[in-house]
């Protein structure tokens, strides 16, 4: 067995089954130099980034882990501060649900806008899930093949 198909072997997890065929073409064509290389690159993990998805998404740590910080705080502060924002209005008027008197028109917005966004945000690290681990196999094909192109 060649370098190449034990390079080919250790890689094919880590980018898209769609990118396999390709990706041996050109491990085989690659010479020495670029094979120790690709031996040496840091690779992100996918089935680590599907399991940052499932457990940690309302931290981020899946776009974190990928790389994509920004993401990563925008949906940390989208769903905190949804939720904070749910629970800050709902407890606002708890006095008015138990003594019968009307919720204030601004009040149910708020706690309608909230829910919104709370709802959109699940929504969100329910499609994370796959974005995340296609992605993170897609990152390491595009760094694998700038270091064959090298």
């Amino acid at each position: 067995m060649s370098n190449a198909d034990v390079l080919f072997m250790e890689l094919k997890d880590k980018v898209p089954s769609n990118a396999a065929l390709p990706l041996k073409e050109s491990l085989d064509k690659a010479d020495e130099s670029k094979l120790n290389a690709l031996a040496v690159l840091p690779l992100k993990n996918p089935v680590l980034a599907l399991v940052f998805s499932l457990l940690f998404a309302a931290f981020g740590v899946d776009r974190f882990y990928k790389g994509d910080i920004k993401l990563g705080v925008l949906k940390v502060v989208l769903f905190w501060g949804s939720y904070l924002a749910l629970i800050i209005s709902a407890l606002s008027q708890a006095d008015t649900l138990y003594s019968e008197n009307e919720i204030s028109s601004e009040a149910a917005v708020a706690i309608v806008l909230a829910l919104v966004c709370l709802l959109g945000t699940l929504i969100w690290f329910f499609v994370d899930i796959f974005l995340v681990f296609f992605g993170v196999k897609k990152d390491n094909l595009k760094k694998i093949f700038f270091v064959l192109q090298k």
